[in-house]
């Protein structure tokens, strides 16, 4: 039986304030890195997905603002016409839905789902 509900994501393009070499900008620090047990790399078809972007452009900046902020395994998945940014990856579902719900914990992450790649 299929418990699951659509749930509709809106996602809004926001540009990089531009900021003068000596400025400082100010970010929330997103919560801990993934824990050893997400498989590295592209071994692992359960997928945390945090946001969907349209164009590929888009989604590289995104993955390189995440990058930045300490998660070195994000990666882009792409299908359906949309660029998705997968922040962790796991080969059993169970553990990908545990680490989700504590992402949820966090706003940054509140819109975060599972997606299975191929």
């Amino acid at each position: 039986r299929n418990t699951l509900k659509p749930v509709s994501v809106k996602v809004e393009k926001v540009e990089a304030p531009s900021a003068s070499p000596k400025e400082e900008t100010k970010e929330k620090p997103l919560p801990a890195t993934p824990s050893p047990k997400e498989v590295k790399g592209k071994q692992g078809n359960w997928c945390i997905i945090v946001a969907s972007l349209a164009t590929e452009k888009d989604a590289r900046q995104a993955l390189e603002s995440y990058r930045k902020r300490g998660y070195a395994d994000v990666s882009i998945v792409e299908g359906n016409g949309r660029y998705r940014l997968a922040l962790c990856r796991y080969a059993d579902k169970s553990e990908a839905y545990n680490r989700l719900n504590e992402l949820k914990q966090e706003t940054a992450f509140e819109n975060a789902w599972i997606l299975r790649a191929n």
